[in-house]
């Protein structure tokens, strides 16, 4: 039984995300969760067992014998390689891997059409997501809003989903995802891109150019995944005469930077947007995920009108007054530029439909789940 403190309108929906994982109590009990050792040997009810893990380059998972549904898993291992999108693309194009997850956009359209591969969004509706540019709203010049608003100006959105994402995911109208309709508006401040609105504002801003027309330098942290991404931004920010210096990291890192230490000026990630606003979404704007933990308040944006507005929608129960009141803050997020959002959508993930069955039975984050019945057509069956 759960009994709460005040009504939480998406309780069920959060259950229903990483929140509500089963862990052992008696080996997490008494200890900081962020950092036991556990952690990197986990201890599940799931279909499949931990096996091993090498860091930065494979997880793999052994079929689980005591698993509660009769006859599953159908597989007897899952390996996760972590691979850059494009180096993955060329693996699935060898053969080498058979599920081909997250791939860039310019990757996943050279595989449409491909005989006895399937490229779909089915089954990661849950991972609908807008893709932002962070800035550190601690850090000058970003603390000030006329200068977050230039950048937004400065930076060709369309051009960025037609070239980086192959047009796979649409340019962002909004700072929440259009596929959760109920709640999403474009009716908000947008910004076109227009590098004379840029101009104008960096100039009263009092960041005007001197050497070699250069207004401020600053710095974009990134992984490769983001690599055209990031050299975009710093060709049209150099437009309006901010220099970029990229600095590519792995993930690890570029995460520590950002979310743990906040020492950074610019970063490029994803954010996916789980059904209810508060779930996914709020995380990244509310003054009490300020903390240095990964995918919070990087940004370190703190109203607390807008705090006020989420812990109101979180607890009305009706969906359309919730609506109202998520679509008033899209207004005020979309004028106040904390992050700023560039491209919305989902994106697909590609498997060897030739090879694989069982494909599409686990809802909306299919691609997290889908070992438990998929089978391989030229494997055996085993005795049960």
């Amino acid at each position: 039984m759960f009994r709460l403190k005040q009504r939480y309108a998406p309780f069920l929906t959060w259950l229903d995300e990483d929140n509500g994982a089963i862990v052992p109590k008696h080996l997490y009990e008494g200890t900081d969760p962020l950092t036991n050792p556990v952690n990197v040997r986990p201890v599940g009810t799931g279909p499949f067992r931990f096996e091993s893990y090498a860091p930065g380059d494979r997880v793999v998972l052994a079929r689980n014998p005591d698993y509660f549904k009769k006859g599953y898993p159908r597989l007897d291992k899952l390996v996760f390689r972590f691979m850059a999108s494009a180096q993955a693309a060329q693996a699935f194009d060898a053969g080498e891997i058979d599920v081909y997850m997250f791939p860039n956009g310019p990757d996943a359209v050279r595989f449409y059409d491909r005989r006895g591969v399937t490229v779909t969004e089915r089954g990661r509706e849950g991972s609908a997501r807008i893709v932002p540019l962070i800035l550190n709203n601690k850090r000058k010049p970003f603390d000030d809003v006329r200068v977050r608003r230039a950048v937004a100006y400065a930076l060709d959105k369309d051009f960025i989903a037609r070239t980086a994402y192959a047009g796979l995911l649409t340019p962002a109208r909004s700072p929440l995802t259009r596929f959760m309709n109920w709640a999403y508006t474009s009716k908000v401040q947008q910004y076109a891109h227009n590098t004379a609105r840029a101009n104008a504002l960096l100039d009263d801003a009092g960041l005007r150019r001197g050497s070699g027309g250069v207004r401020f330098r600053t710095s974009l942290i990134y992984d490769s995944a983001f690599a055209r991404q990031a050299e975009l931004i710093k060709s049209e920010l150099a437009d309006v005469g901010i220099d970029v210096d990229l600095r590519l990291m792995d993930m690890n890192s570029w995460v520590r930077r950002l979310y743990l230490e906040k020492d950074y000026d610019m970063g490029y990630t994803n954010f996916t947007h789980p059904p209810d606003p508060d779930v996914g979404w709020k995380r990244i704007y509310v003054c009490s995920n300020i903390v240095a933990a990964p995918f919070t308040n990087g940004a370190q944006y703190c109203n607390r009108d807008v705090d006020k507005l989420f812990d109101q929608a979180a607890t009305l129960l009706n969906q359309r007054k919730r609506g109202e009141i998520y679509r008033k803050l899209e207004r005020k997020l979309a004028s106040d530029v904390p992050v700023i959002p560039l491209v919305d959508g989902i994106g697909p993930w590609i498997f060897r439909s030739s090879e694989w069955k069982g494909f599409g039975n686990s809802g909306s984050k299919e691609q997290f789940f889908f070992g438990e019945k998929v089978w391989w057509t030229k494997g055996s069956a085993r005795r049960r």
